[in-house]
Order: structure tokens, then C-alpha cells, then sequence
């Protein structure tokens, strides 16, 4: 079997991290590539020469060898010598002849190692390929790109991947040339020399096998052909653009600008066009450059003024109306928020993996969210003797030690470092930490750069350490934590769990619950984040990306059962009730689904998060490493916006109640700051609802981008428009809305028979001091209720239950009758207030559904009765057609729990189309009566 690459005469072990964690799509989390976001035009002018065109056109060279001038193949583990390459003179690109790569099985490489391709200062560079594949499914065909120093030595951080290209659909014949292109900035000052690697790699390399097979089926390729040809070198303008603020951002009255750098190294001029776009594409800023011939410029460009949203720049470098190079940035313009509460640490962001990237501007990203945690990956490894993870490691300090300063906990992530064979695949943390020896050399660099910055330590990240064999027992955790004292002073340690661990407590199960969250409390005092700095363990439980939001309260249940209580059911807690706990959630971020869902999923999990009150909650980080401006920057993502509004709104809050807004519709009731907020939705995506609610005078929307939105009053109550993304309303009157949510008449269906269960009005006094107040009932007509009028007085927190009597005429039909109640309170506060209680008339223990439908002219009615009582029963039925004649028929002795079915026909009967019809049934021999009107179908 072939075992992961590990190439050697060429390929460093940077190298192949790189390459493998490039395709693997983990180098560098919420990282974009050079590529993404620079265009280039592909048929350049001569202003920028070719450096080199590799046309494999070489045998009027005098080449009559196999493989190409200065060209070696890589040798090592997983590049076997059966799988080499050759020239082919039969088949080329625009003309043969090209270069064949031959695969039977593991992987092949090929490196250029002449010196010729000399890097000049202050320029960029394009490198371009086209590819062919035949048989290519389960490898991919790419180009590698590095610079080396005057010694020959790889520079740290400026390898670039091309895509990876497989066979594309058809037979081999069909198959077409593939461009690919990699992009090189010129900005390492020692850079002397380019190289170049071809490169087919089997997916197996940098695709783990299924963990769960005990003997997997490894798939490669044993029998594929891969052309490369007209490999294309050439030198282009250095241009970069970047932004005023490090982390992309504009603050609500901060001026900013965009600074655009560019260097002429022709005898022409050149012309630079810089565009700002909003989300939309819409262009709302232009403005042009000339740059003369030899000239290194520097462009400030003040962003005009701009609504809140995000934004896109870009600028253009051309001759000639060719565009030579684009690059491009993202900013957010910031909404100013109504609401800016002090910061906590009960949210946070995690950055993941720290890879790359500025500390300026990832700080600077974080405050501006208002968060008060951050988590931040660190790979145990020997960072003495890599240059560029000391770099990183630098950088990854600086972001602590600023965080730190501005009073926000950072918590550092330990991951296993990547097997230099698998170099995307992680182990566990578990699995390094309790292995034999080695702790020393894997946790004594790490901790020398951030034990004095970090004091709490994530055992590993959740995703990884919960899909690996093995888990965290107090045993395992106290043998860490005394090792752990030999870098770091008492370290918290964070211990990861999932809430797919835990099953739902059966109180959750009970259809009659109406509270997803739990009982309803009434408002108490604020409550800031807890000190977690006495605390010696925290749980951070992962809610994965794919467990629907709609499903997040149903795994959450144990948090609320066990009411601070030690560890979860069946998960022993070293710690006992002292471990604080936190939930780091996963985000969706699926191919095709579409910004508002995204967007509506994002905020749904996040409040649903809060809505148990954790110590804290984690989301991936809004923003991103990005390439696209010519260099490595932090900027804003879409979420950044929505998140930063969401975390102004519920930092620093704690949930108190959830208001139940219909069958598909939910509210969370916050407080926090003296003030209270409510998230609201509809789980329906298809539809927009409103929902009208008392929630006082002072009540104003927050759209999730930021901006105000309109509440329409009707009479003293507001109507909430509800729809998939959630709705933020802040200074909401907390008493007077759960006053309106306590309010029930139940149950709300009387029998003609016999009057109990009787109707129970119910209301709880919300408020802290004494209610007072008149309750009045207007029945429907005809219909008498008593008592009326009801005078209420409840001292805080007391309920008050008062049974309903009614009046009903014999023969009211079974329809739903609507009770008004007013309540009209005198203390705390003058305030009237309406409710419709919707009432039906029917019997408890009797079930009647009648189906009607047309058999030609022919009208046919099919009554059927089900006996819910503990006898059996019999029954006179009776359809009553308006101008024609009574049908009647008998039900006997229907036995308890079954159902009896009487059908009538009725002949001739076209002209009852679209009325109704009547249809009852009379107990023989007991009081039950039952009548309903029936609609005919057109």
C-alpha cells in the first residue's frame, strides 16, 4: 500500500504542509486565497514581458532525453519511480510537443530547479499552465509556486497552490486544456529565485480515511495521464490595495480612507481606476489615476460617506484599455448602535487555527464586535526551530497581550501539531497529551509565548477531540493539569464536550409544556458575566453546524434540568458545580444557501444559545485573512455586521423568559443594563406574520444589519412582524409583556351537557409591586358569563385563578366563539388592555368529522363518530339539507377508543353547492348533543 507523501530532493516539509493543507481547504481557516480575488488579464501586452514560456518545445535544443531541461522528480515516500514523466511529441496544447505525467499508483512531482527565473524588485508575478486530465478522479493535477533565497532556501509563507484539476466529465477524448494560474507577490526583499512544482497528487494524501472502517478502502489512481504545457512566467506591476483602519472597518463618525500603492516599472503610463461598490454591486464611488513611466506611487482615497452595510473596493491597473491587475478589498461601514453595553465575557468569537495575519487588525476587528472572549488555536510543536510559526506565534502574542489590555479574556486552543505524513490530519489532543513522553518538547516553546498572557487553555478543539477515540475523565484532566503547572501557574482548563452527548429530559418531552426554555421567571436583578478566574474547569459543549437551530432547545434541556448542578448526566465533573460552562456553536455555511438564510440561522442559534444563560457562547469570527488586496489582511465578512449587532444586544444579558408567539413563532425576553430586549421570529420561512404585544411605550426595532425598524402601534400595543431573521426589540416593558403572556383562559371549550371542566381565567401579577384593576368579560352573544365585572388585587408574583361560569342556549352550534376581556389596571400603572379568548363549543369525550363530496349529481355526506369515553355509547345522527328532507340514521353501542361511520346521500342536490349543510347526533339515553354546520364544495 502506498503510505502519504513525504518527498524529499526538493520538497521541504513546509512545502508539503502547505500543498496538502491548500487542497485539503485547512491551511488557513476563513482564509482567501491569492488567486480569489485578483483578476488578471490573460493575454498581457508585451509591457509586462515573459519572463519564460515552457512549450516543451526542446528537441531543436538538442534535447533527446525523456524529461524536460532542469527539470528532477521528486523522490520520497508516496512517489513511487512507476509514476514518472515524460515529453510527448504527439500532443500538445496549442502544439505539441508537452509534458505526460504517467500515473500508476501513489503520486508524481516534478520540480524546475535552473536558476534562470530571477526575481526583480517591486513586481509581482503570473504564472500560468494548462492541464489535461484523462482517468483523473480520485487524484488532482496542480501547479506549485515558491521563492527561494540567494542560498537556495525556501522563504518562509510564500509557497501559492493553483486549484487542483480532475478529469472533467466524458471520455478521455473529450477531455479539454484547464487553466490554471497562481500569483506571486514580490514583497520577500531576500526573494532571488522562482520555482516551480508539477504536481499529481492522489486524494487519499490529504483525505483522511473514514475513521470508523477498521481496514478502509484507500482509492487512487493506477492508470491516468496528465499533459501540462505552456507553462507562462510573467512579470506584472506590483499594486496593492489596503485600508486606513487594520481590520477593514469604518466606526459610526471615524473617517477613513483606502490607500492604493503602485509601482511603473515600463516606459508607459499607466491608468488606475479605483471603484467602491456596495453589496449590491452598485458602483458609489469612482475615481482615476494616471501613473507615469518609472514611477512608485502611493494613492490616499478618503471613503466618501456611506450608509452602514458592507462594501467592496477595487482598483484597476490597465494600459492601453487592458486591464492588467485587479485587486480588491472588503470593508463594513458600522451601524451606531442605540445600545452599547460595558464588555463581558459571555460572548466571544474563535479565530480557530492562527495561521497568519496582522495582531493590529484582528484586535481591532474584535473590540469593534463589543465581545469580551476570544479563543485562539495554538499547534504544540517546537516553535524554536520554525522560523515562520515563530512569526506566527509572534503575532498570536501580540493579539493576546492587546486583547489582554483591553480586558478581554483570550483563551488559547492547544491542537496537536499535523503529522508531517498526513499533514491535514489531526490527532487528537487527547490522544498527544496522554501518549508517552514528549511533553516538553511539545508544550515547553508554546508555553514560553503565551503562559504569562493566557490562563485558560482549551484541551483541544471541539470538532477534532470529538471524533476521535477516547475522552476527557477527571483522571485524564488532573494528570494534564499537574503537568501543566510545570509551564503555567494554575491554568483554567477548558475541557471540550457536545450536547449530542446528552439526551432530552423527559419534562421537555410533555406536549403540554408551552415553554421551550423552561418555566417563566419573572425579571431579576442584572447580572454580569461570572468570574471565571476561581474557576479551575469549564465545559465548552459544541453545537455542530448541521444540528438544526429548531433543535438547539431540545439538547440544551439538561442544562436547564440540572439548574447548575455538577457535570451532565453520565459525564463526571472533576470540578463538582464550580466548572463554568460554555457553548461554542457551529455555523452553516452550505453551497447554495442563500444570504438570508445564513444569515437567519446565524442569529437563531445564537440567541437559542443564550437563551439558557451559559457563562459563555462562542461563534467562528466574522472575518477573514484575505490575499485579495496583494497582501495578507484581516477583513469583515458578511456576518460581521449581524453578529456585532447581536452581541451589542445580548452581552452582558440573561434570559428570563420565552414568550410563545404562536404554533410556529417564538420570542426570548432578555435583561440587562436595566433594560430589557426581545428577539423575535417565525420558524416559517414561507410566510410573514405579525403578532400584536404590549410592550409599552419606549419599544423601538433593530434590524440585525444595525438600522432602526418601524413598529406600527394598534391602539397601546405593538404590532412585531415576524419573519425567519430575527427582530431585536429594545426597552421593552418586561412586566406588562409577561403580564400579557401569563394571561390564559383554560381550557377553552365548553360542552352543552354538562358544565365541567368549567373555564379557569388566569393572570399573574409580573410586577414587583402590587396590582390592581378591573377585569370585564363581554361573551358572545346570546351567551351569559359570570362573574363580571372581577376586581383584582395581587401582590407580586401571586396568580389569580378564577373559574368561569356560562350560559349557553340548547342547539348552539359547535364554532369557535370569541370572549372579550378587558383589564383595566389602575396600579403600578394606569393601562388598559385587551385580550380575544377563543372559545369552542363541543364534547370532550365524543369526536364528530363529516366529509362531503360529489359522486356525479349526487351529493354524499359521511358523518363519523369516535367514542373517547371509558363506555360504550349509542347515538342518534341526523343531516338536516337546507329544502329538503331530514336524513337520519343510528349509531349502536360504539365501544370506548373506536369509531362508527353513517354516510347519507342526498340525490339531485347540484343547487347546495357552496352552502352548508347541518349535521348533529343526540345520545340515546344520556344528555350529549352535538351540531355542526358543514360546508358543501362548490
Amino acid at each position: 500500500m502506498i503510505r502519504p507523501t513525504r518527498a524529499t530532493g526538493g520538497l521541504t516539509p513546509a512545502l508539503a504542509a502547505v500543498l496538502f493543507c491548500a487542497l485539503a481547504g485547512a491551511a488557513a481557516p476563513r482564509a482567501r486565497g491569492q488567486g480569489d480575488g485578483t483578476a488578471v488579464n490573460a493575454d498581457q501586452p508585451e509591457l509586462y514581458r515573459k519572463v519564460k514560456v515552457f512549450d516543451f518545445d526542446e528537441r531543436p535544443l538538442g534535447n533527446f532525453e525523456d524529461t524536460p531541461m532542469h527539470w528532477r522528480r521528486l523522490a520520497g515516500q508516496g512517489l513511487p519511480a512507476y509514476s514518472q514523466g515524460r515529453l510527448d511529441d504527439s500532443y500538445g496544447h496549442l502544439a505539441p510537443p508537452s509534458f505526460v505525467f504517467s500515473v500508476q499508483g501513489g503520486s508524481v512531482a516534478y520540480e524546475y530547479v535552473h536558476s534562470d527565473l530571477a526575481i526583480s524588485p517591486k513586481s509581482d508575478y503570473l504564472i500560468e499552465a494548462y492541464v489535461r486530465a484523462e482517468g483523473l478522479e480520485y487524484a488532482a493535477a496542480l501547479l506549485l509556486c515558491y521563492l527561494v533565497d540567494q542560498a537556495g532556501q525556501p522563504i518562509a509563507g510564500s509557497e501559492r497552490l493553483s486549484r487542483p484539476v480532475k478529469s472533467m466529465a466524458g471520455s478521455g477524448s473529450e477531455q479539454t486544456w484547464q487553466r490554471i494560474e497562481v500569483t506571486l507577490p514580490g514583497e520577500f526583499p531576500t526573494a532571488h529565485t522562482l520555482r516551480l512544482q508539477l504536481w499529481v497528487l492522489q486524494t487519499y494524501v490529504y483525505q483522511p480515511p473514514e475513521e470508523a472502517a477498521a481496514d478502509p478502502i484507500v482509492r487512487q489512481e493506477v492508470d491516468a495521464r496528465v499533459w501540462f504545457d505552456d507553462i507562462t512566467i510573467i512579470r506584472m506591476p506590483r499594486l496593492r490595495l489596503g485600508f486606513s483602519n487594520p481590520g477593514g472597518i469604518v466606526r459610526p463618525g471615524v473617517d477613513e480612507s483606502l490607500r492604493v500603492e503602485v509601482h511603473n516599472a515600463t516606459l508607459a503610463p499607466l491608468r488606475a481606476v479605483l471603484s467602491i461598490r456596495d453589496n449590491a454591486g452598485a458602483i458609489q464611488h469612482r475615481e482615476p489615476f494616471e501613473l507615469p513611466a518609472h514611477a512608485t506611487e502611493e494613492y490616499r482615497v478618503a471613503v466618501p460617506p456611506l450608509a452602514p452595510g458592507m462594501y467592496a473596493a477595487d482598483v484597476e491597473l490597465s494600459s492601453a484599455e487592458r486591464v492588467l491587475v485587479r485587486r480588491s478589498v472588503r470593508f463594513a461601514v458600522l451601524p451606531a448602535l442605540f445600545s452599547t453595553p460595558a464588555r463581558y465575557a459571555d460572548l466571544g468569537v474563535d479565530l480557530g487555527l492562527w495561521t497568519e495575519g496582522d495582531a493590529e487588525g484582528a484586535v481591532e476587528l474584535i473590540r469593534a464586535l463589543g465581545c469580551g472572549a476570544v479563543k485562539i488555536g495554538l499547534t504544540m510543536a517546537d516553535v524554536a526551530q520554525d522560523a515562520q510559526r515563530e512569526n506566527h506565534f509572534r503575532q498570536a502574542r501580540a493579539v493576546a497581550r492587546q486583547l489582554a489590555v483591553g480586558e478581554v479574556s483570550a483563551t488559547g486552543v492547544l491542537l496537536a501539531p499535523p503529522s508531517l505524513s498526513r499533514p491535514t490530519f489531526r490527532s487528537s489532543t487527547f490522544e498527544v497529551l496522554l501518549g508517552e513522553g514528549g511533553w516538553a518538547e511539545r508544550l515547553g516553546p508554546l508555553f514560553a509565548h503565551f503562559g504569562g498572557h493566557l490562563t485558560s487553555w482549551q484541551l483541544g478543539q471541539e470538532a477534532i477531540e470529538l471524533a476521535r477515540p477516547g475522552g476527557w475523565t477527571p483522571t485524564a484532566v488532573a494528570r494534564v493539569r499537574d503537568r501543566l503547572k510545570r509551564f503555567v501557574a494554575v491554568p483554567q482548563l477548558v475541557i471540550p464536550r457536545s450536547v449530542l452527548d446528552t439526551a432530552p429530559v423527559p419534562w421537555l418531552l410533555d406536549a403540554g409544556s408551552g415553554d421551550v426554555f423552561g418555566p417563566v421567571e419573572s425579571p431579576v436583578a442584572d447580572q454580569g458575566a461570572s468570574d471565571e478566574g476561581t474557576q479551575p474547569y469549564a465545559y465548552s459543549y459544541w453545537i455542530p453546524a448541521d444540528l438544526p437551530a429548531r433543535a438547539i432547545p431540545w439538547h440544551l434541556a439538561f442544562w436547564l434540568a440540572e439548574a447548575g448542578a455538577g457535570g451532565a448526566e453520565g459525564k463526571p465533573d472533576p470540578a463538582g458545580s464550580s466548572a463554568a460552562r460554555w457553548l461554542s456553536l457551529g455555523l452553516d455555511h452550505r453551497p447554495g444557501m442563500n444570504d438570508e438564510n445564513r444569515l437567519a440561522d446565524l442569529a437563531r442559534r445564537l440567541v437559542l444559545a443564550r437563551a439558557v444563560n451559559p457563562d459563555r457562547v462562542y461563534v467562528p469570527a466574522p472575518f477573514e485573512l484575505s490575499t485579495t488586496g496583494g497582501s495578507w489582511r484581516w477583513q469583515p465578512t458578511e456576518e460581521y455586521i449581524p453578529v456585532r449587532t447581536l452581541m451589542h444586544a445580548l452581552s452582558g444579558t440573561r434570559a428570563v423568559a420565552a414568550v410563545t408567539l404562536d404554533e410556529d413563532s417564538v420570542g426570548v425576553l432578555f435583561q440587562g443594563d436595566n433594560r430589557h430586549r426581545l428577539v423575535a421570529w417565525t420558524w416559517d420561512q414561507r410566510a410573514n406574520k405579525a403578532r400584536d404585544l404590549y410592550l409599552g411605550s419606549a419599544a423601538v426595532g433593530l434590524e440585525l444589519d444595525g438600522q432602526p425598524h418601524p413598529l406600527e402601534r394598534v391602539g397601546q400595543r405593538v404590532r412585531v412582524p415576524l419573519a425567519s431573521v430575527p427582530l431585536i426589540i429594545e426597552n421593552v416593558d418586561a412586566a406588562l409583556l409577561l403580564l400579557q403572556e401569563s394571561f390564559e383562559v383554560s381550557p377553552a371549550f365548553i360542552q352543552l351537557h354538562a358544565p365541567e371542566p368549567r373555564p379557569v381565567l388566569r393572570l399573574r401579577n409580573t410586577y414587583p409591586v402590587e396590582l390592581a384593576g378591573v377585569i370585564e368579560l363581554r361573551p358572545p352573544a346570546d351567551w351569559a358569563v359570570s362573574p363580571t365585572p372581577l376586581r383584582v388585587l395581587l401582590q407580586p408574583g401571586e396568580t389569580l385563578a378564577q373559574v368561569l361560569d356560562f350560559v349557553i342556549p340548547p342547539r348552539t352550534i359547535a364554532a369557535p366563539r370569541v370572549l372579550g376581556v378587558d383589564l383595566h389596571l389602575r396600579r403600578p400603572d394606569p393601562v388598559d388592555l385587551h385580550f380575544d379568548v377563543r372559545l369552542e363549543v363541543g364534547l370532550n369525550d365524543v369526536a364528530m368529522d363529516t366529509t362531503v363530496w360529489w359522486e356525479h349529481g349526487d351529493l354524499l355526506v359521511e358523518q363519523s363518530i369516535r367514542n373517547l369515553s371509558p363506555r360504550p355509547l349509542s347515538f342518534n345522527t341526523f343531516c338536516q339539507p337546507p329544502q329538503h328532507a331530514q336524513l337520519e340514521g343510528v349509531l349502536l353501542n360504539i365501544p370506548p377508543g373506536d369509531a362508527r361511520t353513517r354516510t347519507y346521500r342526498i340525490p339531485a342536490a347540484r343547487a347546495l353547492a357552496g352552502g352548508e349543510l347541518w349535521i348533529g347526533i343526540q345520545e340515546i339515553g344520556g344528555p350529549r348533543t352535538l351540531d355542526q354546520l358543514v360546508a358543501v364544495p362548490p
